[in-house]
């Protein structure tokens, strides 16, 4: 499905709210509507906008390492796996930087996804806490505003107060 732009009048229709919150979860950015919006899109927003905030260190530490190793920040599964097929199969998520792995939800009214966590590291859930080994696909449930993103084991302990305080 499309992520489409979504006006002031559309936010009031539960399939167009849900996109949009969808679509704030991913990309975090400032959108016209969003003021507009009912009050699960701006907390939503909220709480994402804070948890960018957080990570703006390690974006910052991540698009350094990026430059040097020619590696985007953004990036898909394809770029740092290129050893395991099953990558192909969920060409929807992305790395963000090294250790963080997102896997939005794109579908209305969905409320889990599955999620491939590819070969090689051990990762962890950054809302739960809870570790899943690699090269397994895993059904995440994904309630409205809570986006999946999971850590790499190594660099859990250092990201998660990003995460917990926002639980």
């Amino acid at each position: 499905m499309v992520l489409r732009g979504v006006g002031a009048t559309d936010a009031q229709e539960p399939a167009a709210r849900h996109l949009l919150i969808l679509w704030t979860d991913v990309f975090v950015t400032a959108h016209p509507g969003a003021r507009h919006a009912v009050p699960q899109v701006l907390d939503s927003f909220r709480r994402y906008a804070k948890l960018r905030e957080r990570l703006i260190p390690y974006l910052a530490e991540e698009t350094k390492a990026g430059l040097a190793e020619n590696k985007p920040l953004m990036r898909g599964l394809f770029f740092d796996h290129t050893d395991d097929p099953k990558i192909w199969d969920h060409q929807d998520h992305f790395r963000l930087g090294s250790a963080l792995l997102v896997a939005p939800v794109t579908e209305p009214g969905a409320t889990c996804r599955t999620v491939y966590l590819p070969v090689g590291t051990d990762w962890v859930d950054a809302w739960t806490g809870e570790t899943v080994a690699g090269g397994q696909e895993i059904l995440r449930e994904a309630p409205l505003g809570t986006v999946p993103v999971f850590v790499t084991a190594g660099r859990w302990p250092t990201l998660k107060p990003l995460f917990s305080e926002l639980v």
